[in-house]
C-alpha cells in the first residue's frame, strides 16, 4: 500500500513537472510576442495618425497641387518613422502609390492606416507599415530560453527524492496545524474586533447616559420617515419633549439624581411607545420622537398618554420626585417636508406648551409669530 502510494505520489510530481514545463515554455515565449506586438500596433497606429494630421494639413493647404509635391510629402512622411524596418506610404483614393519611404522589404509586416482628407472628404490613406522580424527574433530567442528553463524545471521535478517530498509533506501539514491554531486565535481576535467596531458604532449613535438614540440616529431615522411618508402617502409626528423645572434638580440633589431621572424617563417613554416609533435624546433634558400615525387625534392622544406616564412620581431612594413636561407637536406634510422644518417646528410648539395648562401644543403658524414678537 505504501509502495503504491509512493508510485502514485511520483506520478503526479511527474505529470505536474511535464504540465509545468509545458507552461514555462509555451508562456513566455506568448507573453513576449503578444506585449511586442502590441507595442508596434500602437507605435504604427500613432505614427499613422499624425503622419495622416500633417499630410491632412498640407492637402488643406494645397488642395490641387499636393499629390505633386513628392519631396514635401516624404518629408512628412519620414518624420513619423521610428524603426528602419519601417515603411510609409500615401496612396490616392484611387489606390495609386503617390509616396513611398522607408523600408519597402519590411515583411512580414504589421500594418496600420489612416485616412487623409482635404477638409471635406476623404482623398487619400496613410498606411505604416513595420517589420514583424525583430519580434519574431526575440520571440524565437526566448522560446529557446524557456525550453532550457522549462527542461530544467522537469529535471528538477522529475527527479526529486520522495523522502524529501515527504519530509516537506509532514512540514506542511504541522505548518498546517498551526496555521489552524492561529487562525483560530484569529478569529476569537476579529470577533472581539468586531464586537468593539459594534460598541463603538453604538456609543457614535446612541446617547451614553440613557442609551436613547442621539441627534445623528434621529434625523437619519426622521429622513427615512419623511421618505417612506412621501412614497407611501403616510403621516408622521414629531414631537418635542422637555422636562419642567430639570435644572433644580441638578443644582439641588446634585448631577447624580438628575442623570437618574433621565434614565428613568427614556424607560418610560420606550415603554410607552410602539416599536415602529423612535425616542432619541437630543441633549440635556430635550428628547424628541418620530411617531407614526394615521390623524392629528391620534398623536395627540398618544402625547396625551405619554404625559400620564411622566407624571407619575420617581422613586429614587430616599427620595420622591414629580416630573411634569411640556410637549410640542408638528405634523407632517402639513406643518414642514422636512426634518429641519418638522424639528424646529415641533421646538416652537413644545416652548408653547409650557405656557398652557395642558401642557400639550400642535403647530400652528400663530405661535410662531408669538414667539417671534417676543
Amino acid at each position: 500500500m505504501k509502495q503504491w502510494a509512493e508510485h502514485k505520489l511520483k506520478t503526479t510530481v511527474r505529470l505536474l513537472a511535464g504540465v509545468i514545463t509545458v507552461i514555462v515554455i509555451l508562456t513566455l515565449p506568448a507573453i513576449s510576442f503578444y506585449t511586442q506586438s502590441q507595442n508596434l500596433s500602437t507605435s504604427l497606429q500613432r505614427a499613422a495618425d499624425v503622419a495622416a494630421h500633417n499630410v491632412s494639413e498640407y492637402v488643406f493647404q494645397y488642395p490641387d497641387t499636393w499629390m505633386y509635391q513628392e519631396a514635401r510629402l516624404i518629408g512628412l512622411l519620414e518624420r513619423h518613422l521610428q524603426m528602419n524596418k519601417q515603411q510609409a506610404l500615401l496612396i490616392s483614393q484611387q489606390h495609386a502609390v503617390h509616396v513611398s519611404t522607408g523600408m519597402i522589404e519590411a515583411k512580414p509586416a504589421m500594418v496600420r492606416r489612416t485616412s487623409v482628407n482635404d477638409g471635406i472628404r476623404k482623398v487619400a490613406v496613410v498606411e505604416i507599415q513595420g517589420s514583424l522580424s525583430p519580434i519574431i527574433a526575440q520571440t524565437a530567442f526566448i522560446f529557446l530560453f524557456s525550453l532550457f528553463l522549462g527542461l530544467m524545471i522537469f529535471v528538477s521535478l522529475y527527479y526529486w527524492p520522495l523522502e524529501a517530498l515527504k519530509h516537506a509533506l509532514s512540514q506542511l501539514d504541522q505548518t498546517h496545524q498551526k496555521l489552524v491554531a492561529e487562525n483560530a486565535e484569529k478569529q476569537a481576535l476579529l470577533q472581539k474586533a468586531d464586537d468593539l467596531t459594534q460598541k463603538l458604532r453604538d456609543m457614535a449613535s446612541h446617547d451614553a447616559l440613557t442609551g436613547l438614540a442621539n441627534r445623528t440616529l434621529y434625523f437619519d431615522h426622521l429622513n427615512h420617515s419623511l421618505q417612506m411618508a412621501e412614497r407611501n402617502n403616510l403621516k408622521i409626528a414629531v414631537v418635542m419633549i422637555d422636562l419642567d423645572k430639570f435644572k433644580p434638580i441638578n443644582d439641588e440633589l446634585g448631577h447624580h439624581i438628575g442623570d437618574q431621572v433621565l434614565i428613568n424617563v427614556s424607560r418610560r417613554l420606550q415603554g410607552t411607545l410602539r416599536k415602529s416609533d423612535t425616542v432619541a435624546r437630543l441633549g440635556g433634558d430635550e428628547f424628541a420622537l418620530v411617531l407614526h400615525i394615521s390623524n392629528a387625534q391620534d398623536c395627540y392622544g398618544l402625547c396625551q398618554k405619554l404625559l400620564d406616564v411622566l407624571k407619575t412620581p420617581i422613586h429614587l431612594g430616599e427620595q420622591t420626585l414629580s416630573i411634569k413636561a411640556s410637549l410640542g407637536i408638528s405634523l407632517y406634510p402639513e406643518h414642514g417636508i422636512t426634518s429641519d422644518q418638522l424639528l424646529h417646528n415641533a421646538d416652537t410648539a413644545m416652548y408653547a406648551a409650557k405656557k398652557v395648562s395642558s401642557h400639550i401644543v400642535v403647530y400652528s403658524r400663530e405661535e410662531e409669530a408669538g414667539n417671534k414678537r417676543k
